[in-house]
Protein backbone atom coordinates (compact mmCIF):
# COMPACT_ATOMS: atom_id res chain seq x y z
CA UNK A 1 0.00 0.00 0.00
CA UNK A 2 1.34 3.59 -0.53
CA UNK A 3 2.41 5.95 1.69
CA UNK A 4 -0.19 8.82 2.16
CA UNK A 5 0.67 12.68 2.73
CA UNK A 6 -2.05 14.77 3.97
CA UNK A 7 -0.32 17.91 3.98
CA UNK A 8 1.82 18.96 0.76
CA UNK A 9 5.19 20.65 1.59
CA UNK A 10 8.01 20.60 3.93
CA UNK A 11 7.08 23.47 6.25
CA UNK A 12 5.16 22.00 8.87
CA UNK A 13 7.89 19.13 9.40
CA UNK A 14 10.39 21.33 10.26
CA UNK A 15 8.22 23.27 12.59
CA UNK A 16 6.98 20.01 14.48
CA UNK A 17 10.59 19.01 14.83
CA UNK A 18 11.71 21.98 16.24
CA UNK A 19 8.84 22.40 18.50
CA UNK A 20 9.47 19.19 19.93
CA UNK A 21 13.62 19.25 20.23
CA UNK A 22 13.17 22.66 21.67
CA UNK A 23 10.75 21.63 24.42
CA UNK A 24 12.78 19.08 25.40
CA UNK A 25 15.98 21.08 25.48
CA UNK A 26 13.74 23.93 27.72
CA UNK A 27 12.98 20.81 30.09
CA UNK A 28 16.63 19.23 29.56
CA UNK A 29 15.18 15.92 27.81
CA UNK A 30 17.25 13.50 25.97
CA UNK A 31 16.92 11.90 22.82
CA UNK A 32 16.20 8.66 24.84
CA UNK A 33 13.65 10.31 27.80
CA UNK A 34 11.50 11.92 24.42
CA UNK A 35 11.61 8.70 22.95
CA UNK A 36 10.21 7.03 26.08
CA UNK A 37 7.72 9.66 26.06
CA UNK A 38 6.44 8.90 22.51
CA UNK A 39 7.19 4.65 23.39
CA UNK A 40 9.23 4.48 20.79
CA UNK A 41 12.93 3.06 20.72
CA UNK A 42 15.79 6.15 20.94
CA UNK A 43 17.02 5.04 17.34
CA UNK A 44 13.51 5.52 16.16
CA UNK A 45 13.27 8.69 17.78
CA UNK A 46 16.01 9.78 15.69
CA UNK A 47 14.36 8.82 12.56
CA UNK A 48 11.51 10.69 13.47
CA UNK A 49 13.53 13.72 13.60
CA UNK A 50 14.63 13.19 10.32
CA UNK A 51 11.55 12.23 8.78
CA UNK A 52 8.84 13.40 11.16
CA UNK A 53 5.92 12.50 8.52
CA UNK A 54 6.44 9.16 9.76
CA UNK A 55 4.88 9.96 13.60
CA UNK A 56 2.03 8.17 14.32
CA UNK A 57 -1.23 10.25 15.46
CA UNK A 58 -0.71 8.39 18.93
CA UNK A 59 3.51 9.40 18.82
CA UNK A 60 2.71 13.27 18.47
CA UNK A 61 -0.24 13.02 20.99
CA UNK A 62 1.51 11.43 24.02
CA UNK A 63 4.82 14.16 23.03
CA UNK A 64 2.30 17.23 22.39
CA UNK A 65 0.91 16.18 25.90
CA UNK A 66 3.54 15.92 27.88
CA UNK A 67 5.84 18.61 26.26
CA UNK A 68 3.10 21.04 26.01
CA UNK A 69 3.18 21.67 22.41
CA UNK A 70 -0.23 22.52 20.97
CA UNK A 71 -0.76 21.15 17.65
CA UNK A 72 -3.23 22.80 15.11
CA UNK A 73 -4.19 21.19 11.98
CA UNK A 74 -6.26 23.29 9.21
CA UNK A 75 -6.50 23.93 5.59
CA UNK A 76 -3.12 26.08 5.93
CA UNK A 77 -1.39 23.10 7.29
CA UNK A 78 -0.14 22.50 10.15
CA UNK A 79 1.06 25.11 13.13
CA UNK A 80 2.50 24.15 16.68
CA UNK A 81 2.62 26.47 20.16
CA UNK A 82 4.54 26.30 22.62
CA UNK A 83 3.77 27.34 25.98
CA UNK A 84 6.82 28.27 28.17
CA UNK A 85 5.86 30.39 31.39
CA UNK A 86 4.85 28.51 33.95
CA UNK A 87 4.21 25.14 32.85
CA UNK A 88 6.11 22.08 33.96
CA UNK A 89 6.43 18.55 31.88
CA UNK A 90 4.41 15.78 33.76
Amino acid sequence: MPKVTLIPGSEWKEELTKCIKGKAAYYGLSLGDVADIAGINPRTMSNRYNQPEWFTLEQVIRLCKQLKIEVVINEQGVQCRMRMKGDVAV
